[in-house]
């Protein structure tokens, strides 16, 4: 089967440090390559808006699905409105894909994103207009992260015939004791923000209600936001765990199933 990995924001293909490949999505390229998939990991401006990033995925899908065989997308985090925005968009990329599969996608958008937005800052707490600045953000990843970004974006980016649209969502680790964090150092902030301010299951980025996008989530993942690709942060230097990398073999054999 042909796959295409979709990075999120910040993110990257792979990437070649003193002779040591090191890939986004942890290990899980050259897993299902061992497998006999062919598979391809298209970097895309790792910042950018939407509008910038999901035509180079297109174009990186277009020449990889040729033929008859069709791809399968997995995309993480932002790589899903990427790719959704590719698939609405784009007639040759909707025709040369026939799943989807996004994990941890704010398809409307994240609370985390909101705080980190100056417009809606300004707006929320001065009741500012602040058109100028919105503009500004517009051109930037963040925008389009926002929970009224999220909003457009759905209305904008239908699903497409013939294409089938999963979701799996992380909802935190599994505590190792009572008082455990369910996530990495890193995202234990925003993690018991959502959890116990916004009552909202989440990865420690993005609520588990705005992965699922507004069907049933396909799975539910025991992570947070980097462990759904294989990065445990607490422990970066670590290789991917068994576990991880089965993940997306059975993402691929149920989609398999589904052909």
């Amino acid at each position: 089967m042909k796959i295409v990995l979709a990075h999120g924001i910040l993110g990257f293909g792979e990437i070649d440090i003193a002779g040591d490949p090191i890939s986004y999505f942890k290990g899980v390229k050259v897993k299902l390559e061992s497998l006999g998939h062919s598979v391809i990991a298209p970097p895309v401006n790792p910042i950018g808006s939407v509008e910038k990033r999901a035509p180079v995925l297109a174009k990186a899908i277009k020449q990889f699905a040729t033929g008859k065989d069709k791809a399968c997308i997995i995309a993480h985090s932002m790589g899903g409105l990427d790719a959704r925005h590719a698939i609405t968009h784009d007639p040759d990329v909707a025709s040369r894909v026939h799943t989807l599969v996004t994990i941890g996608t704010p398809h409307f958008g994240s609370p985390i994103a909101d705080l980190f937005s100056p417009a809606m800052k300004l707006h929320d707490i001065f009741g500012l207009e602040t058109n100028g600045l919105e503009k500004l953000e517009d051109k930037t990843s963040l925008h389009d992260l926002t929970t009224s970004a999220g909003e457009a974006f759905e209305r904008a980016n239908p699903n497409q015939p013939g294409v089938t649209y999963h979701t799996i969502a992380g909802v935190g680790r599994q505590p190792d004791h009572a008082l455990a964090f369910h996530t990495s150092d890193f995202f234990s902030g925003p993690f018991v923000f959502m959890l116990f301010h916004m009552r909202m299951a989440n990865d420690g980025v993005v609520p588990a209600d705005s992965a699922a996008r507004h069907g049933k989530l396909w799975d539910t993942w025991p992570t947070d936001h980097a462990d759904e690709i294989g990065w445990d942060l607490d422990h970066p230097e670590a290789d991917p765990s068994p576990e991880h990398l089965q993940r997306y073999v059975r993402i691929v054999q149920k989609v398999q199933k589904e052909q």
